[in-house]
């Protein structure tokens, strides 16, 4: 008998997001952003943040990352590192 493995496939996440309001952070206007994970199926993922974008000149200012249990309740909130942040593109806006 033989054994036939395939490389596990990752479902695709897709990242939905929403300005939610500004703020001004030394000087800078801001939007921020709201975003959630979801995958595929459109099943909610566990992950959820914040991130506050320079509204002239599109630049990532700061992020946060919330995790979530199964019920929704947040377990832990970290922030986002400028590597990760330099990985976000605003796609556009809705004014």
């Amino acid at each position: 008998m033989y054994e036939r493995s395939f490389p596990r496939q990752e479902p695709k996440i897709i990242v939905e997001y929403r300005i939610v309001g500004n703020e001004k952070i030394k000087d800078v206007n801001t939007l921020i952003v709201e975003w959630e994970e979801r995958l595929r199926g459109g099943e909610r993922s566990l992950i959820s943040g914040k991130l506050w974008i320079d509204e002239e000149t599109e630049h990532f200012l700061k992020g946060e990352r919330s995790f979530h249990d199964e019920s929704g309740g947040m377990l832990e909130t970290e922030p986002l590192g400028k590597s990760r942040l330099e990985n976000w593109r605003v796609k556009g806006r809705a004014r």
